[in-house]
């Protein structure tokens, strides 16, 4: 249902020049999460779902967590300044198919639209069904292969993907299926608070697709994300050994 919610924004859009912007599209997750879940769980099910998109009392850690996209790109941003120039504020705070609010209106309109956009169907809905008698690590690939195919129409948007090199696109996959064992791990850990894996997904954005942060702080952030996917599979591989009877 998120795919055709969202294809049916931007197959239109992409068939038409691409030239309108492709946020409204985002949202396709979050409506589809709410539909799906009143149709199986009722009235009771779509409050527990709106609630954990507030939950915002959980360890302070989390909202760290939450902030290292943000804080990788800035510091890719300094180095690049540091051989060169610092960007103009207007680079570090537009986004394609955004007005140009500043960085905190920019910010706020990527949480919205962006974070709780995806966040909501994915790791509120599609996750905690994946994870059921299933490792972290082949929830996130079962994850990670609609989500990618969600992804397909931007490539044909100005605002989205186009012009994304073709070379590229391995690495992008890669850092998607990093990005769902990551956010599914973020989300246990944060007592299934949405607001927090949609503050990292809004931060991830910010770190990656702003005029001023496109290339090397877009590869730094993806390359902290994958490092830290690879982290929490060994750490996980680690503690099922662990827990492994010793023969004998």
């Amino acid at each position: 249902m998120a795919i055709a919610l969202s294809w049916a924004y931007w197959i239109p859009v992409a068939m038409t020049g691409g030239e309108m912007s492709h946020f409204p599209g985002l949202m396709g997750p979050l409506v589809a999460g709410f539909v799906v879940t009143a149709m199986a769980d009722g009235r009771n099910g779509s409050w527990d779902l709106a609630r954990r998109m507030v939950r915002w009392r959980v360890p302070g850690r989390w909202y760290a967590a939450a902030l290292v996209p943000g804080a990788v790109g800035a510091v890719a941003v300094a180095g690049q300044a540091l051989v060169g120039e610092w960007p103009a504020w207007r680079e570090l705070s537009s986004m394609p198919g955004l007005p140009e609010v500043g960085w905190v209106g920019t910010f706020g309109m990527v949480l919205v639209v962006n974070g709780f956009g995806e966040e909501v169907g994915w790791r509120g809905v599609a996750w905690p069904e994946l994870r059921r008698r299933r490792s972290i690590g082949r929830a996130a690939m079962l994850l990670a292969v609609p989500w990618a195919i969600w992804h397909v129409p931007v490539f044909w948007i100005d605002s989205g993907l186009r012009g994304f090199d073709l070379w590229l696109v391995p690495g992008w996959l890669g850092g998607l299926a990093a990005g769902a064992v990551v956010l599914g791990w973020l989300v246990e850990r944060a007592d299934g608070s949405l607001l927090v894996v949609a503050i990292f997904h809004a931060f991830l954005n910010m770190a990656s697709a702003t005029p001023a942060t496109e290339g090397i702080p877009a590869i730094a952030a993806s390359v902290v994300v994958i490092g830290w996917a690879v982290w929490i599979l060994r750490r996980t591989v680690e503690r099922d050994v662990s827990e492994i009877p010793a023969s004998g």
